[in-house]
């Protein structure tokens, strides 16, 4: 049911977007990507749970007011010349008339947040042995150089010369 409610959401909006609904093969690129971001999402959070990683609200107000913000958003903020402009981004944040979009934009974050926290636990916890290092160099530099000779074999032993028993055949 959440599946089908993304995919018309989606669509609904493809279709504000163009004029036009999506055609077949929009349609199906659409609910490929609604239906991976589904899958990622539930995994994430069941690794979450079992892990017991979370994301403060602190953490969230960290990020999203400190000097770094989200990409996403400081990209809604950039001027002409592609610099953030700061003053326009705090007063859009701080402004209550903004709330609801806030709370939509929270959600997503700290979606992304616990995703990039799970992703650098499993991250931490692979390990490359000297020999996969080194095997990997191998591939990747090792190189041949050869020469060879072509020939005709017919020309030294004609097939006239040469027999074949089935002993040899077997």
């Amino acid at each position: 049911q959440e599946f089908s409610e993304l995919v018309k959401r989606a669509a609904e909006n493809q279709k504000k977007q163009t004029g036009q609904d999506p055609e077949e093969d929009a349609l199906k690129d659409i609910r490929d990507q609604i239906w991976n971001s589904l899958i990622a999402s539930t995994l994430v959070n069941k690794e979450t749970e079992r892990t017991g990683i979370t994301v403060s609200d602190q953490e969230l107000v960290d990020w999203v007011k400190g000097d770094n913000p989200p990409s996403f958003l400081m990209q809604q903020f950039e001027d002409s010349t592609g610099k953030f402009n700061r003053a326009a981004y705090d007063q859009t944040i701080n402004d209550p008339k903004n709330k609801e979009i806030m709370i939509q934009v929270e959600t997503g974050l700290r979606q992304q947040r616990l995703s990039e926290k799970i992703q650098s636990l499993i991250l931490a916890s692979v390990r490359v042995t000297p020999g996969e290092m080194e095997e990997r160099f191998e591939n990747q530099n090792t190189k041949l150089e050869a020469q060879y000779a072509m020939f005709d074999p017919n020309r030294f032993f004609p097939d006239s010369v040469v027999s074949v028993t089935d002993d040899d055949l077997r």
